[in-house]
């Protein structure tokens, strides 16, 4: 049937929506999952495959996390054969923590900092002075390289504890020495006269010997050296007539003070205490007047670091002009410093390279290091974070990747289908759930999951050949990609007047511009162009009054024409809280409770609204908190509650009912379900329908959200401000709202946002889909290139029938 013969075989799986699924998967190729979104590709990819080859990991290893994993969730499949170890990447399940930057989640800051160490050269920061670090051998080599008969001093400095010159004196004797220095000036210890010894000295060094360099005399100073440190505290000067030379086990500046102890690659890590800044506490940031924004951290700019680790060089550049460099143009620099690395450094060197080559092919070339990551889209979140395995030599692994190509451009799709290969070709196998038709055309293997989402999904229509699929007439995909339905733009309520603001921050050039007000403007441009910049950082700002307090002007609200407030709606306020699910982020569970506790049930009972919610004590069951399951500390899976089995309620609160179901079983429901049910109860009903309206009507109402893919999550959001029907017109923004979404799904999104402008209010979008571009009034696209290159308007695509 195919030239592949080795498969991994998966059996009866019922995951969630599927349906005794049988796929199979070939090994060391790349197939990709698809099919419309909530159809079961997750379920099968990342609950089955992957869940259930961890657990087999992690059943391998001591006795007691094999008995976690066997208490844990078991995976509801028949058989899986041929299974491997499998790594997962989960887009929109990552969320950077504030100390995370490009260069920590790409690995290439430990890479860096092993080589900058070794070769770096640290300045104090007060007088530029070269501080140096010696051991006690560098130290006797650079004393026996001066010249023969050379007099020299060997001093050690004294810690004055604000003692009198006769009460250091007095000490010194006490321990042998006959001599010391006190503010440059030379006296006996014992010949200190009343007047000299009652001075209180700003420096002193005692004088531990006094050499003429010659042959043969490497023992005693090698002697002498060593009783100076123990004097100096690891530090020792060498006077030679005038001169005074200083030298130290640690970096250390002699004139201000500046001290390194225990220098190594670690220090210039934000999570080092030691080398950390002190003001913000290695995040970068610190809070603005307005508590919930923060601003740039005025110590250390933030790089993170104290100035002295900050100004370190090696050639022409600091650490800090490093880590401001876009990773193409590191490249170029590391390989001027190639030549002067000590040949254990090579590996890392090379390994560093690797992964700066796979930034620039994901489409990241134009991120410096030290950008935070909470800065950078959920798109270029997940390809960052494929960079280690890009870079790295691992094999015979299993890799499960969801929507790697979001936010794509297509310019980009090629270097990531080439890096995906590179991947493979390694002897890895790599399952895709995707949507894009570049990669679905070019997949070895395509296993189509459907027809539609929730229960009616969770079949495997086709698998095989990606090729022969995407010709088949009978594949929903197939004949997607081979005749894409016709869409036109969307019916405005344009009236000829502008938002308009103007900018110069970071890499945008001097723009001017200006969106029609009534219509969808759509933003493209490859990855790195200044998309998000200019919208999600300069126009958001801009409304928000984020420029209070900043140290650096966003730009400018030229005209704001009738937009009341801006909506921004992407991912990330449903990221990483454990307790949130559908119902709760919608705010579903409100009235519901409240229905609940009007029922004659709970009245009898004393029992308000209060006692039907997951997180407050009362009416949840405390063995889990209400979380219907104990958090596994592997993190490999959780297990079921043993007390409430999963029901989240205590039994007394699940007696009560509305309509036959407690409120488990309604947890239990799909939205659309719950909509026929609740479909004469106002206050449920108005949160349920824009739920339906953005296609979301197969998730469950106590679907955990840190489950839900990147694009259900934005769509949660946008339900959950659609249910507020602001009367005055507003500015509606998304990112990549059409990410993760079949056709099907993309045509119910539009027809939304249709809604929305005949509603008076204006849409702006950052997207790449054909489908969302077509139904564009105007398209705004930034290029040229990336980082630097970018930030420019290139072309205006003009659908509005007056001139803009």
């Amino acid at each position: 049937m195919s030239e592949f013969t080795e498969f991994i075989k998966i059996r009866g799986a019922s995951l969630h929506n599927l349906k005794q699924v049988n796929a199979d998967i070939p090994v060391e190729s790349i197939t990709a999952i698809c099919g419309p979104s909530g159809s079961g590709k997750s379920s099968l990819a990342l609950g089955t495959l992957h869940h259930e080859s961890q657990r087999r990991y992690l059943e391998t290893l001591n006795p007691y996390l094999a008995q976690l994993a066997g208490s844990a969730n078991p995976v509801p499949v028949d058989s899986i054969e041929g299974l491997g170890p499998s790594i997962a990447f989960k887009s929109g399940a990552f969320m950077a923590n504030p100390r995370a930057t490009v260069g920590s989640i790409s690995e290439c800051d430990n890479l860096l900092r092993q080589i900058w160490v070794h070769g770096a050269q640290l300045f104090c920061p007060h007088c530029n002075t070269a501080i140096h670090a010696l051991n006690s051998q560098q130290m006797l080599l650079r004393i026996l390289a001066y010249p023969l008969q050379s007099r020299l001093h060997i001093l050690a400095p004294i810690s004055l504890k604000k003692r009198s010159l006769g009460e250091i004196a007095q000490d010194l004797l006490s321990q042998g020495f006959m001599r010391l220095f006190a503010d440059e000036k030379e006296y006996l210890c014992a010949e200190l006269d009343a007047k000299t010894a009652q001075i209180i000295p700003r420096e002193v060094q005692v004088v531990v010997d006094r050499i003429i360099i010659k042959e043969n005399m490497r023992s005693r100073l090698a002697d002498s050296i060593e009783t100076a440190l123990r004097m100096g505290e690891n530090a020792l000067w060498v006077k030679n007539d005038d001169e005074m030379s200083y030298m130290s086990v640690h970096p250390q500046c002699p004139t201000h003070g500046i001290v390194i102890h225990n220098y190594h690659a670690n220090l210039f890590s934000p999570h080092s205490p030691m080398g950390r800044c002190k003001k913000c506490a290695g995040t970068g940031t610190i809070q603005a007047k307005n508590a919930k924004k923060h601003k740039i951290c005025p110590e250390c700019q933030g790089f993170r670091l104290k100035k002295v680790l900050r100004s370190s060089k090696w050639g022409n550049f600091s650490w800090e002009e490093l880590q401001s460099q876009a990773a193409e143009d590191l490249q170029t620099y590391l390989r001027t410093i190639f030549q002067n690395l000590a040949p254990v450094l090579h590996i890392s060197w090379q390994q560093l390279q690797d992964r700066l080559q796979a930034m620039e092919s994901l489409g990241l070339g134009h991120l410096s290091l030290h950008r935070p990551g909470q800065n950078i889209s959920d798109g270029e979140l997940l390809r960052l974070r494929l960079v280690p395995l890009a870079g790295g030599h691992l094999s015979k692994l299993i890799f499960v990747l969801d929507e790697p190509a979001s936010g794509l451009h297509p310019k980009d799709c090629a270097s990531l289908w080439k890096l995906l290969q590179a991947i493979q070709r390694r002897q890895n196998t790599i399952v895709l759930i995707e949507h894009h038709p570049k990669l679905l055309a070019q997949a070895d293997w395509m296993v189509e999951i459907g027809p539609e989402a929730g229960e009616k999904g969770g079949e495997v229509l086709h698998q095989g050949p990606a090729a022969q699929i995407l010709a088949n007439p009978n594949s929903p995909t197939g004949r997607w990609l081979q005749a894409p339905e016709e869409v036109k733009p969307l019916t405005t309520t344009f009236k000829g007047k502008f938002l308009e603001f103007s900018t110069d921050f970071r890499y945008l050039q001097s723009l001017k511009v200006k969106i029609p007000l009534g219509a969808m403007t759509l933003v493209s441009g490859i990855s790195g162009s200044g998309k998000s910049t200019l919208i999600f950082e300069v126009l958001l700002s801009l409304f928000q009054e984020a420029q209070d307090d900043s140290d650096q002007a966003l730009g400018k609200l030229l005209n704001s024409g009738n937009i009341s407030e801006v909506i921004a709606v992407d991912s990330s306020y449903l990221r990483g809280n454990k307790r949130s699910m559908v119902a709760t982020v919608t705010d579903i569970l409100t009235p519901l409770r409240r229905l609940l506790a009007s029922t004659p049930a709970a009245k009898v009972k004393g029992y308000t609204a209060t006692r039907f919610s997951p997180n407050t004590k009362g009416g949840r069951c405390e063995a889990c908190a209400g979380l219907g399951y104990l958090e596994d500390p592997t993190q490999f899976g959780d297990v079921p509650c043993h007390q409430c089995l999963g029901k989240r309620f205590r039994d007394e609160v699940l007696e009560i009912r509305f309509k036959t179901l407690n409120i488990a079983e309604i947890f239990d429901l799909s939205i659309a379900q719950a909509a026929k049910i609740f479909r004469d109860i106002p206050p449920v009903k108005s949160k349920l329908d824009p739920l339906l309206q953005v296609g979301l009507g197969y998730l469950r109402l106590g679907h955990a959200t840190k489950n839900c893919s990147a694009g259900e999550m934005q769509r949660l959001k946008l339900a959950a401000e659609l249910q507020r029907n602001p009367e005055k017109p507003c500015l509606y923004i998304f990112d990549e709202p059409a990410r993760g979404l079949h056709r099907n799904d993309s045509r119910h999104l539009l027809d939304l946002m249709q809604k929305l402008i005949t509603q008076q209010h204006t849409v702006v979008v950052i997207e790449h889909s054909q489908a969302f571009m077509n139904a564009a009034n105007m398209i705004i696209e930034m290029g040229p290139q990336a980082g630097a290159h970018g930030g420019d308007i290139i072309n205006i695509i003009n659908r509005l029938r007056q001139p803009t």
